[in-house]
Order: C-alpha cells, then structure tokens, then sequence
C-alpha cells in the first residue's frame, strides 16, 4: 500500500511539473562560456608570421594609448594617473595634469583640442583644456550613462550612451539628436550600424536612410535568451564594411560587406578570456589582410582566409599591445612604453 501511495505521489508531481512551463526554467545564460565550449579556431594552434618593429616613439611614463585620427593621446596609470600626452608625427606634448579621480575619460576633437568628461552625482560635465587649465564647457543632460567617444567634430560630437547615440551640437552646447541603438550601434565613415536583436540594419551616416538589412539567423546561430551583439564593425579604404557578431555559442562571427551583399567569412579564433569577451581593431593592412584584436590578442586573417598568430620583437607577448592604421595602411602598434611601425 506504502509503495502505491509513492507511485501515485510521483505521478502527480511529474505531472505538476508537465504542465509547468519548463522552457522558462532552462533558458540559457547569456554569459560567457568556459572557452573549451567555444568552436572557433584555438589560438594555440594557428599558424604564426613575425614582423619586425621601429620605434617611433618612446613614453616618458607607462600609459594606454588611443587614436584620433593622425593624433594619439597617453593616458598615464601605474601611479601616472593624472598625465596626459598627445602625440603627433615626431613629437609628444605633455600638455595635461589633472586629478585622475575626476575625469571618466578623455578625448581630442578633429582640430587637436583635448576635451575631458567628468560625472557627479549623477551628472555629466564636458570640459575642455585650454591655456593650461581645465575649464567647465558644458552639461550633458538626459544622456543616461556614457559609455565613448564615437565622433569629436569642431561643431559636432557623437557619443555612445545607454540611450543610444547622442548627437551633440559644440557650439549651441545642447543636444541635437539621439538615435536608438537599433539604428546606431556603430558609426563609421559612410555607414551606422544597428540591430534590434533580429535584423541587422545599415543605414546611411547619419541613420536616416536605411541602405540594407538582413536577418540576423542567416549569418549566425540563434538562441531565446542570448543576444546577438555587434562586438566589432570597421570601415576599410574601399568602402568595404567588416563586423563581428556573437552567435548563440559565445563565438564571435566575422561578415564583410562589399557594397553589394553580406558574406560571412569565419569564427574568430579562441584564446585566454576571463569573465567576457572583446573585439577591437578590424584593420586593414597594404596587402588587404585583416587585423583583429580579440580577448586583447591580436591576430591577422590573411586573404586567403587563414587566420595567423602575429610575433613582434621587442615587445611583451603578455602585455596589451593595440594596434592602429593611418590613411596610408600604415601599422602602429601601442604599448605601455611607446609606439612601433609595424614593418610589413
């Protein structure tokens, strides 16, 4: 009698649970995977291409580096925190000393300017140094979180925010326009990129005139409850679009469009990561190869469609060492005590 008491006990909660809906409870989690569950090429078996470097620079203090057009600007750490260097061809101005605690992030306009961002209290502050000082520009209102720098215009800069792009008028210091990421996820030359999670979507530079759009499952796996971001889009010379989009798995895919159509091309390779992923660069070289930094590694996907491993000399494997192009293709690569022509 006890044992049939079980029985029916048992059938009642498999049937309780039957009429639960299961899938709800099993959705995945959109977070990264341990990076053995992932399918793209293994970072440790590529093939690997050394390139020599030449110095063009050297750092009076350790610092990360970041582009803005034929400019660089150092941002000091390591107890360096509140210099400042801006870096042309052939010379390096330290031209900023500031409270590092202050300032959220830094930036140079088209015209060499340096501009700094600094949030209190729930608001955030353009200021802009001149004669030696730093000086209050400007209040950003109704921006919500700031993530970066898009665009720095004389009369216009753009950036990226929790509530999409903000479109940002210098001179009459209000807000132009904000476009939802749907349509500006990234911004580059000729195009804005968007995607609402089903379609990816390219619009003209200014997203007002939608160009193309294509639905996201033809390019890459699909799953309920994890998103397809765009990690990574770049514009090349000729026009030509390359981007990086998560699938379903965690692996990142890379697409080109030619102006004409959407191709994917492959997976991006597999190395060490810690709690997510990153995909930085997309820079094309003189001979058309593609060079990506993912999970802070740089890698080159040759026009063969081979990827490779690339060894400089003089330079630390383990340390984060970006990569820039200028308008000739020329290679720059950044470390933590100066900058290097990639010779190629």
């Amino acid at each position: 009698m006890r044992t049939y008491r079980y029985v029916l006990l048992l059938v009642a909660i498999v049937g309780g649970l039957s009429a639960c809906n299961l899938s709800s409870l099993l959705e995945p989690i959109d977070y990264p995977p341990s990076p053995s569950y992932l399918k793209g090429p293994r970072a440790d078996t590529l093939n690997t291409r050394s390139f020599a470097l030449t110095q063009t620079h050297s750092f009076q203090y350790p610092g990360q580096v970041s582009q803005y057009g034929s400019r660089y600007l150092l941002r000091g750490y390591n107890g360096n925190g509140n210099r400042l260097s801006v870096i042309t061809a052939g010379t390096m101005l330290d031209v900023a000393h500031t409270e590092p605690e202050a300032f959220s992030e830094f930036f140079l306009d088209e015209g060499g300017g340096l501009w700094g961002l600094t949030r209190q209290q729930q608001q955030n502050t353009i200021r802009q140094y001149q004669s030696g000082q730093w000086m209050e520009y400007a209040t950003l209102s109704g921006i919500g979180n700031f993530y970066s720098v898009i665009k720095a215009e004389p009369n216009e800069f753009r950036f990226y925010t929790s509530t999409g792009l903000v479109v940002w008028d210098v001179q009459q210091k209000v807000v132009k326009q904000t476009i939802p990421n749907e349509r500006a996820r990234f911004l580059t030359k000729n195009y804005s990129i968007g995607s609402n999670g089903q379609t990816l979507t390219l619009y003209d530079s200014d997203a007002t005139r939608q160009l193309a759009s294509w639905p996201l499952d033809q390019y890459v796996s699909v799953k309920k409850g994890i998103s397809n971001d765009i990690w990574a889009a770049s514009e090349d010379k000729n026009g030509h679009l390359w981007l990086v989009i998560k699938n379903s798995n965690w692996d990142g895919v890379l697409l080109k469009y030619d102006s004409q159509s959407l191709r994917k091309l492959s997976m991006i390779p597999v190395g060490y990561y810690d709690s997510g992923r990153s995909v930085n660069g997309l820079t094309l070289d003189k001979a058309g190869n593609l060079w990506v930094e993912v999970d802070h590694t740089n890698y080159l996907y040759t026009t063969s469609g081979k990827w490779v491993r690339p060894l400089f000399d003089s330079v630390d494997k383990d340390r984060w060492t970006p990569i820039f192009s200028d308008d000739r293709s020329e290679l720059t690569l950044a470390t933590e005590k100066g900058l290097y022509r990639i010779n190629q």
